[in-house]
């Protein structure tokens, strides 16, 4: 990245010429005014109304380290270490997925449920990652206690440092989910976004996300891919109280596959729910009465 002046505008637009031909011209301004923001606490109109406003040596140097990274298709969100959800930020590095907008349409869809218990609700977040399902359901459902699994003990670290700074009280355990003894433990809702992409379909995906995100928290195996619903399925009807709800999150190619998985271990009211851009998306189940 090479720069002609320090002003604002100058940087600014330097940054810009540098990432465009990856991003797009559309993605480039979004990403850029995030970075500036958080860099600078500056906002899109103090980037568009003062122009010529002097960036100090130090302050160019960090824009280059970003676009440097930027170039390399580094996420954003790694680069500023944080990510919003349902309104919260949240603390985000390599041992963690970027929250996704499904997963807000996930905890959208559990706290808009109706139910007759709303209050109080025992909840179990399995394969939590940064913990942002959890966080947002605690925040989002009073009183309810919630629990969390993770087996990557630096998503816990992270998921950990996330609850603190949101004031919410969460048992996070370090568990393997296929070795686990959950003992007579019974909850309200059980929620998982576990990792459903297959191998084959990472052809489709872009080099941001490929390259700089947690394998062990996207990628299944080709020939197993529905693996983890089957056995998270297993535990809920194990580990749910009577009534008790199974939310998943999925990957659209396997709606009817992973409702059936609910269906063949006694679930009722079996739904497949679409997200906004008419994907399957969702898959929720009751214990009966």
């Amino acid at each position: 990245m090479k720069l002609n002046s320090n002003k604002l505008h100058s940087v600014f637009e330097n940054a810009y010429n540098e990432i465009a031909p990856i991003y797009g011209k559309r993605e480039t301004k979004s990403i850029l005014y995030l970075l500036f923001e958080n860099l600078f606490k500056l906002t899109k109109i103090d980037i568009l109304t003062n122009r010529d406003k002097l960036l100090t040596e130090g302050d160019i140097v960090k824009v280059i380290k970003a676009v440097k990274r930027l170039s390399n298709n580094e996420p954003i969100q790694y680069i500023i270490g944080k990510s919003e959800f349902c309104g919260i930020d949240f603390l985000v590095k390599k041992a963690v997925l970027i929250p996704r907008q499904e997963s807000e349409e996930l905890v959208y869809n559990i706290v808009n449920h109706k139910r007759e218990k709303k209050d109080g609700l025992e909840i179990l977040d399995i394969c939590s990652g940064s913990g942002c399902i959890s966080i947002s359901l605690k925040k989002l459902i009073a009183g309810s206690q919630v629990s969390a699994i993770e087996i990557s003990k630096e998503a816990i670290d992270i998921a950990r440092k996330n609850a603190s700074d949101n004031q919410c009280e969460i048992d996070f355990r370090h568990e393997d989910i296929f070795n686990i003894d959950l003992e007579s433990q019974k909850w309200d809702i059980i929620v998982s976004n576990p990792p459903y992409v297959r191998e084959l379909e990472k052809v489709k995906m872009s080099a941001n996300v490929i390259e700089h995100e947690p394998e062990l928290a996207l990628f299944v195996d080709d020939k197993t891919p529905l693996i983890f619903y089957k056995e998270i399925t297993k535990i809920a009807s194990k580990h749910l109280k009577k009534g008790g709800e199974l939310w998943f999150e999925i990957n659209e190619a396997f709606g009817d596959e992973c409702a059936k998985i609910l269906e063949e271990n006694y679930f009722k009211r079996v739904k497949t729910i679409k997200d906004i851009h008419n994907r399957d998306r969702f898959v929720y189940g009751i214990i009966p009465v």
